[in-house]
């Protein structure tokens, strides 16, 4: 799973939609290619120096990814762009349960 093209992929793709409205002070120094280069050379170092543990353990690889590229990102924005007109429709616990999926 960690080796496959489309797993690096979705990293690149999920960088590319970095926003500054979560970002961290050091974040908000670095311009948007800077930030993106940043946050994605640090994962793919962690991916690369824990590969067996995260082999073991996939679910690692989330927390990571969490942990790494999620303050950066506008999860609540993105959400209601894929949702798309049914925002509206949803009730706050269908929102938030899609926003944190």
């Amino acid at each position: 799973m960690i080796q496959s093209p489309k797993f690096y992929g979705c990293v690149a793709a999920l960088a590319l939609f970095a926003s500054g409205a979560g970002a961290t002070e050091q974040a908000a120094q670095l311009g948007p290619q800077e930030l993106v280069t940043k946050v994605a050379q640090e994962t793919l170092k962690d991916l690369d120096a824990h590969r067996a543990e995260y082999q073991k353990d996939p679910k690692k690889v989330r927390e990571l990814v969490d942990k790494n590229m999620l303050p950066h990102f506008d999860t609540k924005y993105a959400a209601q762009l894929v949702l798309g007109k049914h925002w509206r429709t949803a009730n706050e616990q269908q929102r938030g349960r899609f926003v944190e999926a």
